[in-house]
């Protein structure tokens, strides 16, 4: 416990006088800018809030099927039934990208970003629109299409095209 020194003591009862005679101290509710009690005040300070995010706002968009948002919100929580998330969920299987000459194991990052096809698909997309996604992990690219700045007409396009293109 901190304990203030003699000459803070002094300092504070000389220099800080609380006032006298100006009536009767009012309670003040610091939970609205009123100052007033309400049951809603206590309930919105008691409350846990989830801050907004920006991600989940843009997993939807207006125009583009639900199959297609809802595709995206899976690939989002990594949720698509990909070996290896079948593997963590402890499904037994073994492990082969069909998109692949090689036999690589399947995996959201493979499937979606590092496989041949899923790099040619995303490169030409990038390029026409001057992007650049070296060195992304694939929730990274997702964002970059979203913020990219876009004529307000294709804003929706480039919003939509992460889906597209996967």
């Amino acid at each position: 416990m901190a304990r203030l020194s003699q000459e803070m003591t002094e300092y504070i009862i000389e220099s800080i006088k609380p006032p006298f005679g100006e009536g009767n101290d009012t309670p003040w509710w610091m939970g609205n800018t009123q100052g007033d009690f309400t049951v809603k005040s206590a309930w919105q300070q008691m409350r846990k809030k989830k801050e907004e995010r920006m991600d989940y706002d843009m997993l939807l968009n207006k125009g583009v099927p639900f199959k297609v948002d809802f595709f995206l919100w899976k690939v989002w929580k990594k949720r698509i039934p990909t070996d290896d998330n079948l593997k963590r969920m402890s499904i037994p299987i073994v492990s082969r990208c069909w998109c692949c000459v090689n036999k690589v194991e399947e995996t959201m990052t493979h499937l979606f970003l590092t496989a041949p096809i899923a790099i040619r698909l995303l490169r030409q997309f990038a390029n026409f629109a001057g992007i650049n996604l070296e060195g992304m992990h694939l929730q990274q690219i997702i964002i970059i299409w979203w913020k990219h700045p876009a004529p307000p007409k294709l804003q929706v396009i480039y919003r939509a095209m992460p889906a597209i293109i996967m």
